[in-house]
């Protein structure tokens, strides 16, 4: 005859099981952290590549910034992507595609998954990236003599990272780079390494 579990066991077995989740869970928070980071990046890097697709499929310029700690991803009303006359936004003077709305309209949001995760521009000539119909990286190179404090020929080929990071992970390791490359590839840096450089800029790895 089989003998079921008496009050005493049962109570002693959830006991147990209390005090063995509360060991586990310091030692799992660490891991949790980091599959939020890496998540967040992979997410980050999905936000650019989507802009990029859609500016060569709509043929209009796209750009993704950070606007009150979200990444935004918007798209240009004009035909025209921009230029050296009034702070690399774009012509003053271009008219609107569609008169009904603003000059750049709001197509995605991106918010990160915890108040723990920031992300940022960690390079960026014109402190976006902004995207043409052909799939480069725009920047205005011609707005400052090469030197002086705003010289964007720094980065060669108007190349962008930007920096996801986890106030939760000390160090390098709490920060994953995004590399976009002006002509296209975007890659996620391994956590914790800087993206490499490739001559004055930088590049994927290979």
């Amino acid at each position: 005859m089989k003998r079921g579990f008496t009050l005493v066991e049962a109570m002693l077995a959830v006991t147990i099981l209390g005090i063995a989740a509360a060991l586990a869970v310091p030692v799992m928070r660490p891991m949790v952290h980091r599959i939020q980071l890496q998540g967040a990046a992979e997410e980050v890097a999905a936000v650019a590549a989507e802009a990029r697709n859609r500016a060569m499929m709509d043929r209009r310029c796209y750009k993704v910034e950070l606007n009150g700690g979200f990444l935004v991803t918007e798209k240009l009303n004009a035909f025209d992507c921009g230029d050296s006359a009034n702070g690399g936004e774009t012509i003053a003077n271009a008219p609107r595609i569609d008169t009904t709305q603003p000059k750049w309209i709001r197509i995605n949001t991106y918010r990160p998954p915890a108040s723990t995760i920031s992300v940022s521009f960690f390079a960026a000539p014109i402190g976006m990236a902004r995207y043409r119909p052909t799939g480069r990286l725009w920047a205005d190179s011609d707005r400052a003599a090469p030197g002086s404090a705003f010289d964007y020929n720094r980065l060669q080929d108007d190349d962008v990272v930007i920096q996801v990071q986890h106030s939760n992970i000390a160090g390098p390791s709490g920060t994953i780079y995004i590399l976009l490359e002006s002509h296209g590839p975007i890659c996620v840096i391994s956590r914790g390494d800087a993206p490499p450089n490739a001559g004055a800029g930088y590049a994927c790895p290979t």
